[in-house]
This record gives C-alpha cells, structure tokens and sequence, in this order.
C-alpha cells in the first residue's frame, strides 16, 4: 500500500522491571491523510505514559491525527498482562 505513512518512536523506561516501571513513549507521525478527498501532508507529535506494576498496568496516550485523519484523540487504557 504505498501510502508514505511513517511513525517514529522514542521509548524510554525506568524502574525495577521485576515489580514496576515507568515508560514514556514519544512518537511522531509523518505521511499522507488518508481522510477526504484532497491529499494532504500530516505531521504531528504525540505521546504514551505507562505504570506498570506487578501484572497490571495503566496507560495515557495522546494521539494527534489519529490513523492519519484529522481527528485527535486521548485515550486511558487499565489492564493486565499474561
């Protein structure tokens, strides 16, 4: 699907792995809308923080031009890991 779409990711963690960590991931997306009619260029810089501890987790997301539309959103995700 050559649509020229990129999204480049820096991740940082911290804490004891074994029992809980911190995680900030900065990402930024560069390519080609793929809502409406006329092409346009996106460019936008979002970002993800996440605790874990033990099994379980909790993570902020903000998502600037999300799937490479003209929407923005924020999401909060809770769960568990197995």
């Amino acid at each position: 699907i050559n649509v020229g779409q990129r999204i480049t990711h820096v991740v940082f963690r911290t804490g004891n792995e074994r029992v809980s960590r911190w995680t900030v991931d900065v990402f930024r997306k560069d390519g080609w809308a793929t809502d409406g009619d006329e092409p346009r260029r996106l460019g936008a810089i979002g970002a993800a923080i996440t605790y874990d501890y033990a099994g379980y987790f909790a993570r902020l997301t903000y998502d600037p031009e999300v799937n490479f539309s003209a929407s923005t959103m924020w999401r909060f995700a809770l769960g568990m890991r197995f």
